[in-house]
């Protein structure tokens, strides 16, 4: 993604801000699929209320990702990893 850091920022940031305004018009929940690279992996497990700290371009982008889903469609899901350890 480092290479690609263009496409990187336009699918994690732009295109779901996009998406996440068009679920709030029509009254949806978002699920946003986010990554466990928001986290710098010194101090797992991570839980809810564990401070995200990216340690390169795609763990920032999915981060400004979970904040625009969360921006513009509040009460939505942000989830960082689909399976528990």
């Amino acid at each position: 993604m480092e290479r690609n850091s263009d496409a990187a920022v336009g699918l994690n940031v732009h295109a779901t801000s996009t998406v996440s305004k068009e679920a709030a018009a029509c009254g949806a929940v978002l699920i946003y699929i986010s990554t466990d690279y928001v986290f710098d992996g010194r101090n797992p497990p991570y839980g809810e209320d564990d401070s995200p700290n990216p340690l390169n371009l795609y763990g920032r982008s999915k981060l400004e990702g979970e904040r625009e889903t969360l921006r513009h469609c509040p009460g939505s899901l942000c989830q960082t990893s689909l399976f528990s350890r």
